[in-house]
């Protein structure tokens, strides 16, 4: 039986004579066994005896909590922050600890194989009886693949549309391929969202009917807004930054609607209704831009305007509806219920303005090049990078949740804190 290092804390082989870590000798004695309540202070793991990290979360077993009435535990040693855009957005969510993006993780699955079971079971979730308890989630880096095949299902529908219309010349195949190339890239990112949904409590059939009737609810919201706004006098950057707080006002209004009609409590859940209502109002905008330029322009034209949408829309209409999603989750907090006045509160205003800003900075016709979207490409990093903070920020709240479930204690309230011992008071 393994053995750990009264110095370091480190794990070793049975029998060993010194710490292969830190060189400490080993006196062999009987294992100890945890000690009752030695959880993390952070997120509430069960410790190795003479740890001296949290070996889920990282935080020094010693660090020391101050009981709270309201609150539960607050730090007395909070630990460092995380610095740049990352440590900054990770800082909004309020979670404890640092974020981690596992990209390694991320696309680890998509180059594998999957049998018809694995997919079956993966799209089965979400239901009254496929819905894991709390306590067993499993919350470690979700591993997506389904949404690649998605994508190549529908590039190659889209390429069989093509060559109906290019080689056979049949003019039936229009509408079909406008709509599948407005498709081509939105889906798959909302089916990646769901995906990394780790409570898995939202099933696919939900998704696909909130992309639908979301989608056409958002639009409807910013044609009004558009209409009540259409005497303004602006310019283009102030058209653009018009255009950033009508059209995310209303994806953000349909949002806080689905997820008040839900209740849901989970960050991630957020980010995938998020998701759902910001592809729909990207495919059927699209679709429309796809439409309006075979009239103007031609086959050509059409083509050249579908391509583009594709590649940006990795970063566009998905994932800013995604971020304020997990923004009125977040401004929701752990405890209360989610209500429509979320919408201005505080919390969810920082996310909602990141959003509006990267939109206005889409529209404000910044060129680097006739053929360079530079600005676009900018938007596109951005919003993927603090998308993917807030799902290391979901994650870690899904932790919480899960430990809270297993040691049945109320969301928010810390367990005891592990305390080193004392050393004894040796006068010289």
């Amino acid at each position: 039986m393994a053995i750990n290092c009264p110095n370091c804390g480190q794990q070793l082989m049975d029998g060993a004579g010194f710490c292969r870590f830190c060189g400490q000798k080993i006196e062999q004695q009987p294992q100890q066994q945890a000690a009752a309540g030695s959880f993390c202070a952070s997120c509430g793991s069960q410790l190795l005896p003479n740890a001296a990290f949290c070996p889920k979360c990282g935080t020094p077993a010693g660090q020391t909590a101050q009981p709270n009435m309201a609150q539960g535990y607050q730090y007395a040693q909070p630990q460092q922050k995380q610095g740049g855009l990352i440590g900054a957005i990770y800082s909004m969510t309020g979670e404890e600890g640092q974020a981690e993006i596992k990209f390694g993780d991320l696309f680890s699955e998509v180059f594998k194989n999957h049998s018809r079971d694995e997919r079956d079971e993966l799209v089965i979730c979400g239901t009254k009886n496929t819905t894991p308890r709390e306590e067993n989630m499993v919350t470690d880096w979700p591993k997506p693949w389904l949404f690649s095949r998605v994508f190549i299902i529908l590039a190659l529908t889209l390429l069989g549309l093509y060559l109906i219309i290019y080689q056979f010349e049949n003019s039936n195949g229009f509408p079909g391929l406008m709509f599948v190339g407005a498709l081509l890239v939105p889906f798959p990112v909302m089916v990646l969202m769901w995906e990394l949904n780790v409570p898995r409590n939202i099933s696919i059939v939900d998704c696909v009917s909130v992309f639908f009737t979301g989608g056409v609810m958002s639009l409807i919201c910013a044609l009004i807004g558009f209409a009540l706004t259409e005497k303004a006098n602006l310019e283009q950057l102030g058209y653009a930054i018009l255009i950033g707080f009508i059209e995310e006002t209303a994806k953000a209004i349909i949002v806080a609607y689905y997820l008040n009609k839900r209740q849901d409590r989970y960050i991630l859940n957020g980010l995938v209704i998020g998701a759902c209502v910001g592809a729909g109002f990207a495919v059927f905008e699209t679709a429309g831009y796809i439409f309006n330029n075979l009239l103007a322009g031609g086959f050509d034209a059409m083509m050249k305007v579908l391509w583009l949408r594709a590649f940006l829309a990795v970063g566009g209409h998905v994932l800013w509806a995604a971020v304020e999603g997990a923004g009125l989750m977040i401004a929701k907090g752990d405890n209360r219920p989610f209500s429509m006045s979320l919408l201005w509160n505080g919390k969810f205003i920082g996310f909602y303005m990141i959003c509006v800003a990267l939109h206005a900075l889409w529209d404000a016709g910044i060129e680097f090049g006739s053929e360079i979207y530079l600005s676009q490409i900018v938007c596109c990093v951005i919003i993927v990078i603090v998308t993917l903070t807030l799902v290391s920020a979901g994650l870690k709240q899904a932790v919480r949740y899960s430990n809270a479930a297993k040691q049945g204690r109320p969301i928010g309230v810390m367990p005891q804190p592990v305390q080193q011992p004392q050393q004894p008071n040796v006068r010289v």
